[in-house]
């Protein structure tokens, strides 16, 4: 499964994403943008620029001190 962006004045289809070792899922849409989840990584796919899906950082801090390498 990928993303098509279909236009409902001439009922074109364009194909917006090209993955085809797994399914795009989780998709959520916000202010012309996507964000979505492919393999283990999420990405945002911004619409009105009509480029490449990007890569979404995420880091989560860890509180866990005694697993710190500084110790």
């Amino acid at each position: 499964m990928n993303i098509y962006r279909y236009d409902l004045n001439n009922g074109g289809i364009k194909r917006m994403t090209f993955y085809k070792d797994y399914d795009v899922k989780y998709l959520s849409i916000s202010d012309h943008k996507i964000i979505f989840q492919y393999a283990e990584t999420l990405y945002l796919l911004d619409l009105q620029k009509g480029g490449q899906p990007q890569k979404v950082a995420i880091e989560i801090p860890s509180d866990q001190v005694l697993t710190r390498s500084d110790y």
